[in-house]
């Protein structure tokens, strides 16, 4: 009895560890550029898509529900040395121009410093001028993705 407990405290100042880590981070004037995963032809696979954290099967192999939630988002933000423990979490994701938000879940990176929004979530806050350069000025913020705790256990260590 006394080892449950103790085992859960541990637990749960990690997970606690970790969201403070994941949710802290956040940018302003941050570019998002537009990607076409096409989630809804490959049944929101990871492995179909080929995207980063598919590689890792607490990612690879989560319910369609967990899949779907969230349309996707290659991150490439800063202060990330091991782009696995970004996998999985939230961003809420602000056009400046507009004002207007989405959150998607990360679950691929990129190759410059950016956010690469799946394009039904660009298109949710897109402004004209983004619809003509390509791309948006956005503030992120990493956000509680509303899912089960122990998959941020991942994320702390």
């Amino acid at each position: 009895m006394e080892r449950s407990v103790i085992r859960f405290i541990l637990i749960s100042c990690i997970v606690m560890l970790g969201w403070a880590i994941g949710s802290s981070m956040a940018a302003e004037d941050a570019t998002a550029y537009w990607t076409d995963y096409k989630v809804i032809e490959n049944d929101w696979s990871p492995t179909k898509v080929g995207v980063y954290c598919s590689q890792f099967p607490e990612y690879a192999y989560e319910t369609f529900e967990w899949r779907s939630k969230y349309y996707w988002t290659a991150f490439c933000g800063p202060d990330i040395p091991k782009p696995q423990s970004r996998c999985g979490l939230c961003l809420k994701v602000t056009n400046t121009a507009n004002g207007k938000s989405v959150t998607v879940r990360v679950l691929d990176t990129c190759t410059r410093p950016s956010l690469d929004l799946d394009y039904p979530a660009f298109s949710e806050i897109m402004d004209d001028k983004g619809m003509q350069d390509g791309h948006l000025t956005v503030n992120y913020e990493f956000v509680d993705c509303g899912d089960d705790p122990t998959l941020r256990l991942h994320h702390a260590l």
